[in-house]
């Protein structure tokens, strides 16, 4: 799939004056002139090696967690159910097999013809999109659909576009950086990344981020403790910079693209995620933030009851794509339509 979007570098840092607690004010990082030189970085002491560590907890307690992982995933399976099977035109759908994790389902979403076809003969890169689902859920969203992107042009598969939601903002930004020491195939180049509500700090204490938000608007205790049980078995590191991004060295995250990152006011996440936009700020990242008010986590594909709260998350969704878009035109073409 092709698509768009501005690079932009923030001003100045976020206050903390700014965050949680401006329900009726929206909070976003200023942007100011694209970014066009190109700095040669020396990357600083190396990071630990990638392992692919087997799960060495007691029989009986790994397999509880199996388990109830497993009913999980098949329950939001059967819930986002309609949305998979939702027609979609300009989607194919196939699974492939990788050498060591099993199988994994895709999603490809190629560009509409439409009239202005004759104009963009510019190529464009593709964007790859990690859905959410605390590590465990593979449900497949029909996000990227309504981003609605009708474009066509010749693709370069040499420049992509990384976006993920939730655990899967955790998974690009990990891949971002793991791609700095491990080149991609093809000499390709992520040139930009997108993440929503993401998870970027697992040393901060599951009581302290909870503290931080009204406990009543986030996912239940139960369900977040299982997915990281899932995620993170023994002997793995929550230190390790794989895991937590956010704890990568500045050499590093110097080398990272025009990054995007979008929080949402009743989501504990918010805090080590905007805790991040200083920090690539700081590295000199082009960096662009927005906290959406009133909305918690995955606001943009987390059924909800109440109509007024549907109304506020279709609102931020399409902002937060809208934003996702204009934020990869430059990425992906390095010309604005």
């Amino acid at each position: 799939m092709s698509t768009t979007v501005s690079s932009t570098a923030a001003e100045r840092p976020i206050k903390a004056s700014e965050r949680i607690g401006k329900e009726e004010t929206e909070n976003t990082t200023p942007a100011t002139s694209e970014v066009t030189a190109v700095e040669t970085f020396t990357l600083g002491p190396p990071l630990p090696p990638v392992l692919d560590l087997g799960d060495q907890r007691p029989f009986v307690k790994k397999w509880r967690i199996r388990i109830l992982s497993t009913i999980l995933r098949y329950t939001i399976d059967f819930l986002s159910l309609p949305l998979y099977l939702w027609p979609v035109g300009n989607r194919l759908r196939t699974t492939i097999k990788t050498e060591t994790t099993g199988r994994c389902r895709l999603c490809i979403y190629y560009p509409k013809p439409n009239k202005t076809e004759s104009k963009l003969s510019t190529p464009r890169g593709v964007l790859v999109h990690l859905h959410g689902g605390g590590w465990s859920a593979d449900g497949l969203s029909s996000t990227l659909s309504t981003a609605k992107i009708p474009l066509i042009a010749p693709i370069d598969p040499k420049k992509i576009a990384l976006s993920g939601a939730s655990a899967g903002s955790n998974l690009a930004a990990s891949v971002t950086l793991l791609s700095l020491t491990r080149p991609l195939p093809n000499n390709a180049k992520i040139t930009a990344l997108g993440l929503l509500y993401p998870s970027l700090n697992f040393t901060v204490p599951y009581r302290d981020k909870l503290a931080r938000v009204d406990p009543t608007r986030v996912l239940p205790p139960w369900m977040s403790k299982l997915w990281l049980k899932a995620y993170l078995p023994p002997p793995r590191d929550i230190k390790d910079p794989y895991i937590s991004p956010a704890l990568a060295p500045q050499e590093y995250l110097k080398q990272f693209p025009p990054t995007l990152i979008l929080t949402a006011e009743y989501d504990y996440l918010a805090y080590e995620a905007e805790e991040w936009v200083i920090l690539l700020q700081q590295a000199g990242v082009p960096v662009d933030h927005k906290r959406f008010a009133k909305v918690g986590h995955a606001f943009d594909g987390m059924p909800t009851l109440g109509w007024k709260q549907r109304k506020l998350n279709e609102q931020a969704r399409k902002e937060a794509w809208g934003m996702m878009v204009k934020e990869f035109q430059i990425g992906l073409t390095d010309v604005r339509e």
